[in-house]
């Protein structure tokens, strides 16, 4: 493994070595130039951002780096964030992946400076893991098991994925499997344990749609490990070593599944994702499989396929195909190729939403609300396993007959594949510049992308002739084949599609628009236009958006803003609509209190309060933060009280309920005195009997005291919190403190000690053993 290690270092060194050794940064961040507040800031002589798809980096990679580690370096884990939407879980997002061992590097660094080490470890994991798993599961050889760590690691998915919590989850994929081979050959405890190990990272790693897929090919793959012969008088033990994994996975990654399942059940995302997801690729986009820029790339600044380049891009290496053909061949050959062939299979079905497979497990409930085509991960770590046996055959395991055959089959294979691609070329290069327009430098690209595929092929044509070839001339040409993997891999793939900028451009100078909002929080802001202060650079600055863009948002402020302001699922950033009738006054109800916009905006109630590199209105008719009313109305039905809310002003200060009615002339703001993450101090002193309001949203874990006694929380107009008070000088505090995250806190430490302590008990064991 050590040269391994050493191999794979150097080439991630040399793809990533200008952002670890430099004062350069490896980020897309520059992307915000192109945006108010930033672009005042932007360089004269930059023409477009370095990789404009990219952009979740900075609308929630980063901002929930910065929040994570400014929580951690002040002692306390943060379990809610205000500053987007009107407040939802932040440990329960997942993709904050707080818990997981690479994001700690960001606790110890910069975050702008420590996204290249995340990525750097993150890339050695997959490639060594894939390495690990070719050489001890499958006995593969040390080129072979090298070439599939090669093709994981640089291949299109963790490369193209890299900045996101997606690639995290996949790239220890290769090492849940290898632990599942471990467990069901040996069934020893130490197996067990280690894969439980696995499982949990992998559920800590921030991606639960990518842990279910991989859970998916664990099936695969177990089913297949299970019903082998020689498995039989393990096969009780391996039931019961599984099942011990899997709940003690559980317990170890508690602290943080305990609150996403806790979100999840609080949230719409099962109704909305089942809108989107499931769904399948566009078959054109298959040529991508072989030629990765076919339709260009986003890094060169023009993308004409269909679709994200990241969702449709399953390019692993022209060489791969034809290894992973090889070994498919003579699948016979070698323990372990056909389940690897299956799972290929499988995946490209689902990939593709290709009948009637695609059709079956789009309908089942998991499947159906999961984004299927990101498949491509497993798929491409099957074709790397199966390119691994295929280099291990052409090398020394097939006949002189089979190489012949073999060196045949390539011969018309190319043929007909060259055939086959005529007429998809010729449609590509229709719709490319269809949409392109004409030009010799889009001619030079297309051809270029042309080019380099049949040169690859050629260079398979050529060392697979038809001649005799001896042992030793078959290593020359399995030697061959992997340098040229290594090109297509390194320069077609994964070098600069990444980019590597000045830190100077990743958020730059803090905007004086962004001081203003601070000095006026914690009132909420929205933007009137696109493209302004993005969402979720909230949390990086301290500052409140109603915006967001995070994974499960509430249910609760998902009803109202759904029914209220937008109704469209597929506005995912919850960017309002202000064309709907009553949006203006349901955001006054909500409590925001400013608008961004470029423009003059003529709403009444709005006067201009900042007028810079951006305009920022307050509407002087919006709820405060926290209100008293006597204004309170019961609604059992939750259609009425979406009635009321409609045909309802925020002049009134409403607070529709399901529990208290109160009718009172009482109508004030109250005094925030202290507002932080998850403690909120109120003092109010109602003259009448009155149901303080708080626009924060009403999440299970919220507490609150009243004078030094515990009150019920009552969730007031669909999103928010509400107290009933009496008249008199009151001091009220909410304060967040979820079951689920200290339950599995608690669950998590005694499991990973109880874990830690019996792998060096068995550790130690055989080495007295030993001694012996």
């Amino acid at each position: 493994m050590k040269r391994a290690l050493l191999a794979y270092t150097l080439i991630l060194f040399a793809l990533l070595g200008e952002a670890l050794f430099t004062s350069r940064i490896l980020s897309q961040a520059d992307v915000l130039l192109w945006d108010l507040p930033w672009s005042i800031y932007r360089p004269p002589h930059l023409q477009r951002p370095s990789n404009a798809l990219l952009t979740d980096q900075t609308q929630q990679g980063y901002p929930n780096l910065f929040y994570s580690r400014e929580a951690i370096r002040r002692g306390r884990i943060p379990l809610w964030n205000p500053h987007i939407l009107a407040g939802m879980t932040f440990v329960g997002n997942m993709q904050s992946a707080m818990f997981f061992p690479l994001t700690w590097i960001a606790y110890l660094l910069a975050p702008l400076d420590a996204v290249e080490w995340i990525c750097f470890f993150k890339l050695l994991i997959a490639g060594l893991g894939a390495w690990a798993f070719c050489f001890y599961a499958l006995r593969t050889s040390w080129l072979g098991s090298f070439a599939a760590g090669m093709i994981f690691m640089l291949g299109s998915f963790n490369t193209a994925w890299l900045f996101y919590p997606i690639s995290t989850a996949s790239a220890l994929v290769p090492w849940t499997l290898l632990a599942t081979y471990f467990l069901f050959t040996r069934g020893w405890w130490v197996d067990c344990l280690l894969l439980a190990v696995a499982l949990a990272l992998l559920l800590l790693a921030g991606h639960p749609e990518t842990a279910f897929h991989t859970a998916a090919g664990l099936i695969l793959y177990g089913a297949y490990q299970f019903f082998r012969k020689d498995a039989q008088p393990r096969r009780k033990r391996i039931i019961v070593l599984g099942i011990v994994s899997i709940l003690l996975s559980i317990a170890l990654s508690a602290v943080q599944v305990f609150p996403f399942l806790e979100a999840l059940r609080h949230s719409l995302m099962r109704e909305e994702r089942s809108l989107m997801a499931g769904g399948s690729a566009p078959l054109v986009s298959a040529v991508m499989y072989l030629m990765p820029n076919f339709y260009g790339n986003p890094s060169d600044g023009f993308y004409r396929g269909l679709g994200n380049w990241n969702e449709h891009n399953g390019f692993a290496g022209v060489v791969t195909l034809f290894l992973a053909a090889v070994a498919a061949f003579f699948w016979r050959t070698r323990t372990g190729i056909l389940v690897w062939i299956i799972v290929c299979l499988w995946c490209l079905l689902m990939i593709f939403g290709i009948p009637p497979i695609s059709w079956i497990f789009f309908y089942l409930p998991l499947f159906k609300t999961a984004a299927n085509g990101r498949l491509i991960f497993l798929y491409q770590f099957g074709v790397a396993v199966l390119a691994a046996c295929g280099i291990d055959l052409l090398r020394q395991r097939l006949s002189e007959a089979d190489f012949q055959k073999v060196q045949r089959v390539t011969l018309w294979s190319a043929l007909f594949l060259m055939l086959l691609l005529t007429p998809a070329i010729a449609a590509g290069m229709v719709n490319f510049f269809a949409r392109s327009g004409p030009g010799l430098s889009m001619l030079f690209y297309f051809a270029r992308q042309i080019c380099f595929f049949y040169l690859t092929l050629g260079v398979i044509l050529f060392l697979m002739r038809p001649v005799a070839r001896s042992l030793q001339s078959r290593e020359r040409v399995v030697r061959v084949l992997v340098v040229t993997l290594f090109c297509e891999l390194f320069f077609l793939c994964a070098y600069r599609y990444n980019p590597v900028i000045p830190k100077s451009w990743a958020f730059g100078p803090e905007p004086e628009c962004v001081r203003f909002l601070r000095s006026q929080a914690p009132e909420r802001y929205t933007s009137v236009d696109g493209g302004i202060l993005i969402e979720n650079v909230s949390q990086i600055y301290g500052i409140f958006d109603s915006r967001g863009y995070d994974f499960p948002p509430p249910d609760s402020f998902t009803r109202f803003f759904r029914a209220l302001v937008d109704p469209n699922p597929f506005n995912s950033q919850f960017q309002p609509n202000w064309t709907l009738p009553g949006a203006v006054n349901s955001a006054r109800i909500a409590g925001i209190r400013y608008y961004l916009s470029v423009n003059q905006l003529m709403y009444p109630g709005l006067r201009l309060v900042y007028d810079r590199e951006l305009k920022i209105y307050e509407d002087t008719s919006a709820l405060p933060r926290s209100y008293l009313t006597g204004n309170v109305r019961k609604f059992a039905n939750s259609e009425h009280l979406l009635a009321a809310l409609r045909a309802a002003s925020s002049d009134s200060y409403p607070a529709f309920n399901e529990r208290i009615e109160i009718n009172s002339p009482e109508k004030s703001a109250a005094r925030i005195v202290r507002y932080d993450a998850e403690y909120v101090r109120i003092e109010a002193q109602p003259r009448y009997p009155a149901l303080l309001v708080l626009t924060d949203t009403f999440f299970p874990g919220w507490k609150a005291i009243v004078d030094g006694r515990e009150t019920e929380v009552i969730q007031t107009n669909m999103a928010f919190r509400g107290i009933a008070l009496q008249p008199g000088r009151h001091v009220i505090e909410f304060f967040y403190r979820p079951w689920p995250f200290h339950f599995g806190k608690w669950l998590s430490s005694a499991s990973w000690a109880l874990t830690l302590l019996a792998l060096l008990f068995v550790k130690g064991a055989k080495h007295v053993k030993k001694d012996r």
